[in-house]
């Protein structure tokens, strides 16, 4: 293939790198409006203060940097942003993680040898999984955030159509 070729399918590729990245967070928008008690709570598990501040800059940040990384608009700061948002999801995950075994640990010994003591645990351990897993692809998307602060978000971008003065 010729440069021109593989130029070309390489920001063919960053766009959709650009367009999936964005998709992660708009993707889960409506569920967290709608159940916004919730998502101020989970947003107190990293900040115990403040929470209904924090949750409405996180929200709002989710949506508008989101959107800047895919149309390549201050795609840059927009990354940086959501780079910061994915750590905070890592360990909002984290603590999510451990909560429900926390409680467990209260119930009598007894309590945990029964069917329904059997079933708990089994759950407590997919709810582990689910939320450590879901803790490192906070960081994989962390990784990707990193790439677009630093390398920008492609030829491709909005502000690139621009007719230059």
């Amino acid at each position: 293939m010729d440069e021109q070729t593989l130029a070309t399918m390489a920001d063919i590729g960053i766009l959709t790198l650009r367009i999936m990245f964005a998709w992660i967070f708009l993707w889960p928008l409506p569920g967290l409006l709608k159940d916004w008690t919730t998502t101020v709570q989970t947003t107190g598990l990293l900040f115990p203060f403040g929470q209904s501040f924090f949750t409405t800059v996180s929200v709002a940040g989710m949506a508008i940097c989101s959107i800047m990384v895919m149309v390549g608009i201050y795609g840059r700061a927009g990354a940086v942003f959501l780079f910061f948002f994915c750590i905070g999801g890592a360990i909002v995950h984290n603590k999510l993680a451990g909560l429900p075994e926390a409680a467990a640990r209260k119930l009598p010994s007894a309590d945990r040898e029964t069917p329904c003591g059997k079933v708990l645990d089994q759950a407590l351990t997919l709810n582990r999984v689910g939320n450590v897993t879901s803790a490192q692809k906070n960081l994989v998307i962390a990784g990707i955030a990193a790439y677009f602060a630093l390398a920008g978000t492609g030829d491709l971008s909005v502000i690139s159509f621009w007719p230059n003065p």
